[in-house]
């Protein structure tokens, strides 16, 4: 996978459209465009271990269960979520419990 590929699942995934730029990078866009979500897609070859280990923390509590973990750093007006896109997914087209 790249980040062309990511922006193109995603889109699919949630019924968006994937923005394509070009080479214009220097446009000020959202990488899919979407009725309801502002999507920004990051591709990166690392993510941090303490957002892997918090989301494999909260998984081992119930199987049964999604996974979530909010993040808030110190002085941050709102909190972030982080849980898998596949689970997101699920909840997003109301295939949950």
């Amino acid at each position: 996978m790249n980040w062309k590929n990511l922006e193109r699942k995603v889109a699919e995934s949630l019924g968006g459209e994937r923005v394509s730029r070009g080479a214009d990078f220097g446009e000020s866009a959202p990488d899919v465009e979407h009725d309801v979500f502002s999507v920004e897609c990051k591709y990166r070859k690392n993510i941090s271990k303490f957002l892997h280990e918090s989301l494999k923390q909260a998984q081992g509590y119930d199987d049964s269960k999604i996974p979530i973990v909010v993040l808030k750093e110190r002085m941050q007006r709102g909190e972030y979520v982080l849980m898998k896109f596949d689970d997101f997914v699920k909840v997003w087209r109301g295939d949950t419990v």
